[in-house]
């Protein structure tokens, strides 16, 4: 009676189990990077550290001296190009205007392929506001604090912005250009917003 009593309850317990394990959802594996919608992007910004490029030299045309330095260091973000770093002028209707530029338009920094943003904390949340490439095509490639990487294809927005968010948990060390579609590049940067490190809210 106790055999049969056991292998009652066994059985019942292995249905029990697969139920459960049936109807638990499947999680992002913890270091897995996240694309957000243009809705949550747009909703998160003001939650974030921004960086923009207003305070820089402007560059004048190519030849010139840039004044910026490669790599360069704004705040927690650093900047690199994989020969010069530069910047430049984009004007209304192509750009939003910036508040703080006293000329109506934006002042933008130029990322070619194989430029990258590195972050001095892994950053939970990362949302890039991009300008001024027309509807050009772009990849990223995003890395997390643990080395897992991910791609996103993306495209630029005519006359409009195009903001890229991702997300992590283990934080987001880097963001790479991995190639620009259409004239080839450069990738052009209105500003990067942040969290400040891995442990933030957002």
């Amino acid at each position: 009676m106790r055999t049969i009593i056991a292998l009652v309850a066994i059985a019942v317990a292995l249905t029990l189990g697969g139920c459960v394990r049936a109807t638990l959802p499947t999680a992002p594996a913890v270091g897995d990077v996240q694309v957000l919608d243009d809705q949550g992007a747009a909703g998160a910004i003001s939650h974030l550290q921004a960086v923009d490029f207003e305070d820089l030299p402007l560059d004048r045309g190519p030849g010139l001296p840039t004044g910026l330095r490669n790599p360069l260091t704004l705040g927690a973000a650093t900047f690199r190009n994989p020969v010069s770093l530069r910047d430049g002028f984009c004007s209304s209707p192509t750009c939003q205007p910036d508040a703080n530029n006293p000329d109506g338009g934006n002042i933008e920094l130029f990322l070619e392929p194989g430029g990258s943003i590195s972050f001095a904390q892994p950053a939970r949340m990362v949302i890039l506001d991009i300008q001024g490439i027309g509807d050009n095509p772009f990849v990223l490639v995003v890395t997390e604090r643990g080395g897992r990487q991910k791609t996103i294809a993306s495209e630029g927005k005519l006359f409009g912005v195009t903001l890229v968010g991702v997300t992590a948990p283990r934080g987001i060390t880097s963001v790479e250009v991995q190639g620009v579609g259409g004239t080839g590049g450069p990738l052009a940067l209105a500003r990067v917003l942040f969290s400040r490190g891995s442990d933030s809210a957002t």
